[in-house]
């Protein structure tokens, strides 16, 4: 057989292979097809399993995320530098500042990344000096490449490798969204509770646009310009 009658038999069987995707006429066999708004934004956040500081096993995307309004941000509960207990304290004054929004619209997830030391046990003390509101949960998960991963995936990495590796020099900033809608942002978690709050309400439709600098009598005032 020569070539092109090799080619010609060949290209015939691929044609009525049952077992390839079939294609419309000028379609690429490797043009990617759009994804849906859910698929989208499932694959944005990992489905990792995790322990609340009450012991009960969730998913980070499927029971944490999906759907939600949420605040979060990672810590220790025995802190190198002296950062994350004043972080949690003023993430609770945040809480405050929310109302009863939080545990019915809004969901606040603190997020251990001591594992190894920060059982469900040792969340649930420490928890206890800051709410008492179970629509804000202190996670922990059985294995530390859990938290690792979960950690990187959500963006809390220094550039310098050194620096990542260091428990005392970890990123801290608390992260915000609004699931469905896939708006997110992130601020300072040392930042005032009432701005904060401010933005939150912001990234909500029809939400007034805060003007964190306007500041009148020591109080903030938003702005819908």
């Amino acid at each position: 057989m020569n070539r092109r009658a090799f080619v010609a038999t060949a290209g015939a069987a691929i044609a009525v292979s049952p077992f390839l995707p079939r294609f419309q006429s000028g379609e690429s066999a490797f043009q990617p097809q759009p994804l849906t708004a859910a698929e989208r934004r499932r694959r944005a956040f990992p489905n990792t399993t995790l322990r609340t500081h009450e012991g009960n096993e969730v998913r980070f995307y499927d029971d944490l995320l999906k759907d939600k309004t949420v605040l979060l941000h990672v810590m220790y509960t025995r802190c190198r530098d002296g950062f994350c207990i004043p972080s949690v304290a003023n993430l609770a004054r945040v809480e405050k500042a929310l109302g009863n929004r939080v545990g019915r619209e809004v969901f606040l997830y603190s997020i251990t990344l001591d594992p190894k030391h920060d059982t469900p046990a040792v969340l649930k003390k420490f928890a206890g000096h800051f709410t008492k509101n179970p629509g804000w949960l202190f996670l922990t998960a059985d294995r530390p490449e859990t938290i690792e991963g979960l950690r990187r995936r959500l963006g809390y990495v220094r550039q310098d490798p050194v620096a990542d590796r260091d428990p005392a020099r970890h990123v801290g900033h608390l992260q915000m969204g609004i699931e469905p809608l896939e708006r997110w942002c992130s601020v300072p978690t040392a930042l005032r509770p009432e701005l904060i709050a401010n933005y939150l309400r912001w990234m909500e439709p029809n939400g007034a646009r805060p003007t964190p600098w306007m500041l009148v009598k020591g109080r903030y005032r938003s702005s819908t310009a």
